[in-house]
């Protein structure tokens, strides 16, 4: 059994969501994430929680957005890195505009958009807007859609209990210990554990300047080392990043309990 739209034929996507199923959109980036990790870090680790969280509550997973917005440099390490596509924002929004509203125009009114990438955020809220705006939905109407990004289910009492030297702030972690430690769980044949950053956090001024200069950015891509990533750690963030966020599309989207469950 799948739980991938694009794996369906049109007449068993039909029956999952009269039956109930509501719809996650994964939304990742294509970016530098160190020497370690692949570029699609951000695509995988949103397209894996989606999957997570199908196992959890009656959904089904819409093809991915695997672009985002441009890498900056003191968030993800800057957007000059072999391999970066970063969209335009207006390319972004209207992605996940008009993803949104050919999902409901089809009867697909419950959606839960699932970002793996920081830079996403308010390009993601705008296309919700935006999409509310054209399907002209009210509070307590049919539409309803949740935006929410992994790494704001994991809070600094659970980093303290699952890594013995946990990060001192979640805002180190592109490409460092919670990334790695989930991409080592998630996919660990794409992790080069060999190759992990040894740097420290590059401290930055409070402002940004454009053009992006790469010498002002970190030497590797990853804002700071993955010493001390390891899967058992992943495991248990993948756990319980999935199990919150399941927990929200309950509360949210009303989703009942997964498929053939």
């Amino acid at each position: 059994m799948t739980n991938w739209m694009a794996e369906m034929s049109w007449s068993a996507l039909e029956e999952r969501v009269a039956a109930g199923a509501v719809v996650l959109l994964p939304v990742g980036a294509n970016e530098s994430h160190g020497p370690h990790l692949p570029l699609g870090t951000d695509r995988i680790c949103a397209c894996g929680f989606s999957e997570e969280i199908a196992n959890r509550i009656d959904a089904v997973i819409a093809p991915e957005i695997p672009w985002g917005f441009r890498s900056q440099i003191k968030t993800g390490g800057g957007s000059h890195w072999a391999g970066n596509i970063g969209l335009d924002a207006e390319v972004l929004v209207g992605l996940v505009r008009s993803t949104i509203r050919e999902l409901a125009i089809k009867g697909m009114t419950r959606i839960a958009i699932v970002n793996g990438h920081y830079e996403n955020v308010w390009f993601i809220t705008e296309g919700c807007e935006l999409a509310v705006r054209d399907l002209d939905a009210q509070p307590g109407g049919d539409l309803v859609i949740q935006t929410a990004s992994w790494w704001d289910m994991v809070g600094d009492d659970d980093l303290s209990a699952i890594f013995p030297a946990p990060p001192a702030s979640i805002e180190y972690e592109h490409g460092a210990l919670l990334e790695t430690s989930i991409m080592m769980a998630m996919r660990p044949e794409l992790v080069a554990t060999d190759k992990f950053p040894q740097h420290a956090f590059k401290v930055f001024p409070p402002w940004d300047v454009f053009p992006q200069d790469p010498a002002r950015a970190n030497e590797t891509g990853s804002l700071a080392t993955s010493n001390g990533a390891n899967a058992e750690a992943g495991a248990e963030l993948i756990r319980l990043i999935a199990d919150r966020m399941a927990d929200g599309i309950r509360t949210e989207l009303k989703a009942g309990a997964a498929h053939g469950a």
